[in-house]
């Protein structure tokens, strides 16, 4: 009886033993039983595996149809196309442990559409507007392409554009799921602008003159903006309005740029030179000594009576500084003067001066009354007329003006004409 009892107790021992070594199992899986996603989202099931010291607690996933939800080895759950799929986990230690979810899959529908307002694009060409759909996980954000006139302007099913002919069309984008949802674009076909020319290149233009238009041409004819907008660089010289009318203000030189509104890339120049119509004089001066005389108003004359000996001795060579305009001309008759020449006297003297335009005409006459010894004795108007005087000691003079000798200096003795003026004195 007692060798029975020891028996016993061991087998018990033995098989306590036994279960202390076998693995926890599995003995049951519970995730959600309803969930849902929308289509191209994901959602992740969170399964519950007990007891919780189970040896293996890892889990397959299936589902009922995968083209509405799929799921991954991680439960992750992603929306494919409207409607309900039965997630499946099951226990990899005691697959007679699972659990399921319905799974309802919903639509994103398109709540907007946005394209370009406007756009333009040139005939036989293409120009593609990107449409914008919201929002951005929305199921299903195809679009329809339609134009208000094919003719004009034909839309593809992507959205690129191509130009038929000049005009403006609508293009509108529409949901295919949200007809409500729709966007308009003004799309305007044009003919490009090719090239612009102007005539003419180069203006002459004298100040004072009627204004002058430039003539721009716009290829090719039939573009759809022709218009064109004109610039000076120096406004100072000649202006130009926005016909292009250029008028010329003061001598010098300008360029006008011709530049395209549709296409400021293209653009001509007109190099304009605005001329002087200044045919005025402003000084005139005799003999080498540069003796001033008054100048006369343009058609007048100026008489100088009692002229220095120097000037008065010699009528027929006289030397003739004449201070004109810039860039006039000088004529004596039909000869060119040039300044500094000689003029003869004898009789009347008449300058004719042109103004730079060339059209521009003032004369100015001179006379010098010859000497004579009663009447128009020479004249002393400076130091050096006075020195003059012992050259020809038996004519006539007349003082015009008092003289103060100079300082005995080599200045004085310039002035003077007496080269050992500075250490002799008069």
């Amino acid at each position: 009886m007692k060798n029975l009892l020891i028996a016993f107790i061991g087998l018990l021992l033995i098989a306590s033993c036994k279960k202390k070594d076998e693995p926890i199992a599995v003995d049951g899986v519970a995730i959600p039983s309803t969930a849902t996603v929308e289509v191209n989202l994901t959602m992740k099931l969170t399964p519950t595996v007990t007891p919780e010291n189970a040896a293996d607690k890892s889990v397959t996933w299936t589902s009922s149809n995968n083209d509405i939800a799929a799921v991954a080895d991680d439960g992750t759950v992603t929306g494919k196309s409207p409607g309900t799929a039965v997630i499946k986990v099951t226990s990899k230690s005691n697959p007679d442990k699972s659990a399921t979810c319905t799974v309802t899959v919903t639509t994103v529908a398109v709540d907007g559409v946005t394209i370009p307002l406007t756009a333009t694009v040139e005939v036989n060409h293409t120009v593609k507007l990107t449409p914008t759909v919201t929002p951005e996980n929305a199921t299903d954000k195809s679009l329809t392409w339609t134009s208000s006139n094919a003719n004009i302007a034909a839309v593809a099913d992507d959205g690129t554009v191509t130009g038929k002919s000049i005009g403006t069309v609508i293009i509108e984008a529409t949901s295919r799921s949200n007809p409500d949802k729709l966007a308009r674009c003004a799309l305007t076909v044009i003919i490009p602008v090719a090239s612009i020319s102007v005539d003419p290149t180069a203006l002459p233009l004298a100040v004072g003159a009627p204004p002058r238009r430039l003539r721009v041409v716009v290829a090719p004819e039939f573009a759809s903006n022709k218009n064109v907008t004109y610039v000076s660089s120096d406004p100072l010289v000649a202006s130009v309005s926005e016909t292009g009318l250029v008028t010329a203000l003061a001598p010098g030189t300008t360029t006008i740029t011709v530049t395209s509104v549709s296409d400021p890339t293209k653009t001509a120049t007109c190099a304009v030179t605005v001329l002087s119509n200044d045919a005025s004089v402003s000084a005139i001066a005799l003999g080498n000594e540069g003796f001033a005389v008054r100048v006369p108003a343009a058609g007048e004359t100026t008489a100088l009576t009692n002229a220095p000996r120097t000037i008065s001795s010699a009528l027929a060579t006289v030397k003739v500084t004449l201070t004109a305009a810039a860039n006039a001309t000088i004529k004596i008759g039909d000869e060119a003067f040039a300044n500094g020449g000689t003029a003869n006297f004898n009789g009347p003297v008449t300058f004719t001066v042109t103004a730079q335009d060339g059209t521009t005409v003032r004369t100015y006459m001179a006379t010098i009354t010859p000497y004579n010894a009663e009447t128009n004795p020479y004249g002393i108007y400076t130091p050096a007329h006075l020195n003059d005087v012992r050259n020809d000691l038996g004519a006539s003079y007349k003082m015009k003006n008092d003289i103060t000798l100079p300082d005995r200096n080599a200045a004085g003795a310039s002035a003077v004409g007496i080269s050992d003026y500075a250490t002799a004195g008069w």
